[in-house]
């Protein structure tokens, strides 16, 4: 009968100290893992209806998800979702994006996207055509140029803008 009593106490033992274990490692992993509801997000189209579900962030990254309804009346073919990600000094961080080959009418279609990019405080989501992406993407690369050229001298502008310009277009030509 005493051993019976040993063994419940060193099991009962084992599962308290188990239960505290546990209890302070996932403790310590929010205090190091601190995630915030996000709620500056911009929704740049009216139609179809894009509903962001959850959005979270932390300081290495994030995920964002939802869905999008067809209600144009209409079949949409090859479109993408675009998900810009901008920091606290709106500075462009990064896109992602979503594939839609085939969107019927009433569709609802679910999104769940994750992300990479450090200190994110505004995502704008956009409904746009394979096309718009490059250009999106060219013009933002072409205001970075212009920005850095305003900054310069004039003597570094006059090596500069025209290497810069051979060098956007090798980019943005095949």
């Amino acid at each position: 009968m005493g051993t019976f009593k040993k063994l419940m106490r060193y099991f009962l033992l084992f599962i308290l100290l188990f239960l505290f274990v546990g209890f302070f490692k996932e403790l310590g992993f929010r205090e190091n893992n601190e995630e915030e509801y996000m709620q500056n997000y911009v929704v740049k189209v009216q139609s179809p209806i894009i509903m962001v579900k959850q959005s979270r962030t932390n300081e290495n990254g994030g995920y964002i998800n939802g869905y999008i309804l067809n209600n144009t009346g209409e079949h949409i073919k090859d479109r993408y979702m675009q998900f810009d990600f901008y920091d606290s000094n709106d500075n462009f961080l990064g896109t992602e994006s979503k594939e839609i080959k085939y969107f019927n009418v009433n569709e609802k279609i679910n999104f769940d996207i994750n992300y990479n990019y450090k200190n994110v405080s505004k995502i704008d989501i956009d409904f746009v055509d394979s096309i718009n992406i490059i250009e999106k993407q060219n013009k933002k690369a072409t205001n970075t140029i212009l920005n850095i050229v305003d900054n310069t001298s004039d003597s570094a502008k006059k090596i500069g803008i025209p290497i810069g310009v051979v060098l956007l277009a090798m980019t943005i030509l095949p």
